[in-house]
């Protein structure tokens, strides 16, 4: 089976579902934590690393880690080689209600003695009912998530645990040509508190895909490890006002290396846009 080795146990460890190709979670190890899952009450179900499922989303951007389960509770196991203090994560489940216990989490310290039961408030932010969960304390062992919202379906991501390492600023400017199209961006970026920030997101695009998008609110704003994915409102030209979310990559000072996508809906559309590499400019997340 495939294994994607650990880092020092006292260094902030990421897990974003893209470390090795999509496959069966079950038993699987990567950066120090082994994958599980427990379907109770009979009937069957999947837990998929690195799966497709929710798109791009404020906490949760393919690919992830999904469970689907069949009539049951579906339950996702993370064990980590080396408990931790500080555990995070994004998860969402395909509803667009808002439910203050939209997801639950059990903690086990090492002698699998129980911490405590943790939810996860899910709302709207994008596409689907979002939450991100935020833990320090007693060390983890062993975390258990599930969903008793009764779709059995649900998704997290951007794993974050060991000592963190803060992100505050994502700011900078580039161009991103190909396809007869090219596009200046602008992103200034500021992380406030846990999942939240100000700031501005711009693209001028001319060519084929010619148009302005100018960020007027931010929701959420998450910084880790080189990326930002920021959530909130915009306008753009020949649409109107819409929700967005976009996700930047910060791959260094090298040529072509930082990436920016973006996806975009109103009430009657949605359009994703891939931009290409930026192929001048340069991105910081820090």
């Amino acid at each position: 089976m495939l294994t994607a080795t650990g880092r020092a146990a006292n260094a902030e460890t990421l897990i974003t579902g893209d470390e090795l190709p999509s496959q069966s979670a079950i038993g699987l190890h990567v950066n120090g934590v082994t994958f599980g899952f427990q379907h109770q009450g009979g009937g069957f179900g999947v837990a998929t690393f690195g799966g497709t499922g929710p798109g791009r989303g404020a906490f949760v951007q393919d690919p992830s880690i999904s469970v689907a389960a069949s009539g049951n509770v579906g339950v996702l196991s993370l064990e980590f080689d080396t408990p931790t203090a500080n555990l995070q994560f994004g998860g969402v489940v395909p509803t667009n209600a808002t439910l203050p216990d939209g997801l639950l989490v059990e903690l086990y310290d090492e002698n699998q003695q129980l911490i405590g039961v943790r939810p996860i408030p899910i709302q709207q932010y994008y596409r689907y009912s979002e939450g991100l969960f935020n833990y320090s304390g007693t060390p983890v062992k062993k975390a258990l998530v599930y969903t008793l919202t009764g779709i059995n379906v649900f998704a997290i991501d951007n794993i974050r645990f060991g000592t963190p390492a803060p992100k505050t600023v994502a700011s900078g400017e580039g161009v991103a040509t190909g396809e007869g199209q090219r596009a200046v961006a602008v992103l200034n970026a500021r992380a406030t508190t846990l999942g939240r920030g100000t700031g501005f997101l711009y693209f001028l695009a001319t060519g084929g895909g010619r148009g302005t998008f100018r960020s007027t609110r931010f929701d959420t704003v998450m910084l880790f490890g080189n990326r930002a994915v920021i959530s909130g409102t915009a306008v753009v030209t020949g649409v109107g006002t819409v929700r967005f979310v976009a996700e930047i990559i910060d791959g260094g000072r090298q040529r072509g290396a930082d990436r920016i996508a973006l996806s975009y809906k109103n009430d009657v559309m949605e359009s994703t846009v891939q931009l290409l590499p930026l192929t001048t400019g340069d991105i910081q997340i820090r």
